[in-house]
């Protein structure tokens, strides 16, 4: 199943959305969050990306999953289990 996310950040502690070998970024963050839920690592597909320091209000991201979870309950959990400068809005 083919999950969609709607992220927003405050990128002040970022060094931007991509994983990097340096630095924390909002992507190593959300897979983070993601493999503690499914005990899996995913791909994770965004919808473009954001440097060092800018903020998201509406950053889509897509993953694939078994769909042993609903949209609505991924939601909830990762929201969570990531940082307070990341949330997710929306997933269907």
């Amino acid at each position: 199943m083919n999950i969609k996310v709607v992220l927003e950040y405050d990128g002040s502690n970022f060094a931007g959305w991509q994983q990097q070998a340096k630095g924390r970024t909002v992507e190593a963050e959300f897979k983070r969050a993601l493999r503690s839920i499914t005990g899996k690592d995913h791909v994770a597909y965004a919808a473009g990306r954001t440097d060092a320091g800018a903020h998201a209000e509406g950053q889509v991201v897509s993953f694939d999953t078994d769909g042993r979870f609903s949209p609505q309950r991924l939601l909830g959990a990762l929201n969570a289990r990531l940082p307070e400068d990341v949330a997710v809005l929306s997933a269907e």
